[in-house]
C-alpha cells in the first residue's frame, strides 16, 4: 500500500459464530420486554452492521486509549510513531462524528449463512431472576423469560474502507479481533465471541484483503501483533 498514492479498497470479511446464546434487540426493547431478537426481511436472526460498528469503535478506542493521554504521557511516548494526533485523525476518518460528520468505514449487516438458513431452530428460551439495578434487590415480578438466538449458527458479514494507510488497516483489524461479545447480557455470559485469522485461533474467522489480495500481516494473530508493534512503536 502507498500512503501517498491512490487509496486501496480494504475489505474485512468475517464468519461470526457466537459461542453462547445471544440477542440483539431493537430500540426500546429491554431484556424484560419479552420481545424477540431482531430479524431480517426473511424472518431470520441477524447482527446489524450498526451493532458491529459500535463494538469495533469501542474496541478501537480501548486498544489505543489516547483520550487518557496527557501532555506528559505523550512526551514520554515521543520515540514512537503512533501519536495522539494520528490516533484521533484515524478515528475521525473511520467513524466520523455522530450527527455531524459521517465516517468512511462501512459495516455490513451479518446474515445467517446459507448453510444454516433452512435449519429453523434458531431460537431458545432463557429464564432468570430479574433484579432492580437501582436498588440492587429482586423485583416483585422476579422471574423473567427471554427469547435468544442459540449458539452454533454462523453469520457472514464484513466491512470496507478506502485507505492507503497500513497502520490504520492494522488498527482496525486488531479492533475487530478485540470484540469479544455481541448483544446484551454480558454479565450473564451472553454472546461470547472469539476470533481467529488462521486455523485453530478461534471459532469466528476474519480475513483481510487489499484490492482483492490477502493482506500479509493478517496471516495469523501473532504475525499481525508483531507487525503492529513494529509499525506503531518503532523509533
Amino acid at each position: 500500500m502507498n500512503s501517498r498514492g491512490p487509496k486501496s479498497l480494504v475489505e474485512w470479511r468475517w464468519i461470526l459464530r457466537p459461542e453462547t446464546a445471544w440477542s440483539v434487540r431493537g430500540p426500546g426493547q429491554g431484556r424484560e420486554s419479552g420481545g424477540r431478537p431482531l430479524v431480517d426481511w426473511r424472518g431470520r436472526p441477524y447482527v446489524p452492521g450498526s451493532t458491529m460498528k459500535g463494538k469495533i469503535r469501542d474496541s478501537f478506542r480501548r486498544l489505543f486509549s489516547a483520550p487518557e493521554w496527557g501532555e506528559e504521557e505523550e512526551k514520554a511516548a515521543g520515540s514512537t510513531s503512533f501519536s495522539l494526533q494520528k490516533w484521533r485523525a484515524m478515528e475521525l476518518y473511520c467513524f466520523g462524528v455522530p450527527g455531524t460528520r459521517p465516517g468512511r468505514l462501512y459495516v455490513d449487516d451479518s446474515y445467517l449463512s446459507e448453510e444454516n438458513a433452512g435449519a429453523g431452530q434458531w431460537y431458545g428460551q432463557r429464564h432468570r431472576v430479574a433484579v432492580n439495578r437501582r436498588l440492587g434487590v429482586v423485583k416483585d415480578a422476579f422471574l423473567a423469560s427471554e427469547t435468544v438466538v442459540e449458539a452454533g449458527w454462523s453469520f457472514e458479514g464484513g466491512m470496507s474502507l478506502y485507505t492507503g494507510n497500513e497502520e490504520l488497516v492494522a488498527a482496525l483489524t486488531l479492533a475487530v479481533l478485540d470484540v469479544d461479545q455481541i448483544g446484551g447480557g454480558r454479565t450473564v455470559g451472553r454472546g461470547r465471541v472469539s476470533w481467529g485469522l488462521a486455523e485453530g485461533e478461534g471459532t469466528s474467522r476474519l480475513t483481510v484483503t487489499v484490492d482483492g489480495i490477502p493482506w500479509g500481516p493478517a496471516a495469523s494473530i501473532p504475525t499481525l501483533r508483531e507487525w503492529a508493534l513494529n509499525a506503531f512503536f518503532r523509533d
